[in-house]
């Protein structure tokens, strides 16, 4: 009785291991989309800025002339 309780309680353990593995596997993924998401959107920052820049140089030629 005791050797089956021994055991259940192992494959229990081995089980909490795994999920314990997967749940840290999954926190360095999100981790690492943050970060990418983070890059991108300093990228598509810049990228507006100069659309912006660009819009109002066209504009100031089309008074100007």
């Amino acid at each position: 009785m005791k050797s089956k309780q021994i055991k259940n309680e192992l494959e229990q353990n081995k089980y909490i291991n795994t999920l314990y593995s997967i749940v840290d596997k999954l926190e360095q993924r999100i981790a690492t989309l943050e970060k990418v998401i983070g890059k991108l959107q300093l990228r598509l920052g810049d990228v507006v800025l100069y659309i912006d820049k660009k819009g109002e140089e066209n504009e100031l030629e089309r008074s100007n002339n």
